[in-house]
């Protein structure tokens, strides 16, 4: 079974706009922590999607 390229791709770019996120919520307000370190959990996770795909 080959991986699906196209679906690992949209994988990789959602996860890079989670962290992306996390980033603008840090420089904007480091008192919003908790949902900065959320944006990087989900960005891990979508990441691990990727690769499982």
């Amino acid at each position: 079974m080959s991986p699906n390229l196209d679906e690992v791709r949209e994988w990789l770019q959602i996860a890079w706009e989670d962290l992306i996120t996390a980033k603008l919520i840090l420089d904007h307000n480091q008192t919003l922590l908790r949902i900065a370190c959320f944006h990087c959990q989900q960005s891990i996770e979508k990441s691990l999607k990727a690769f499982l795909t």
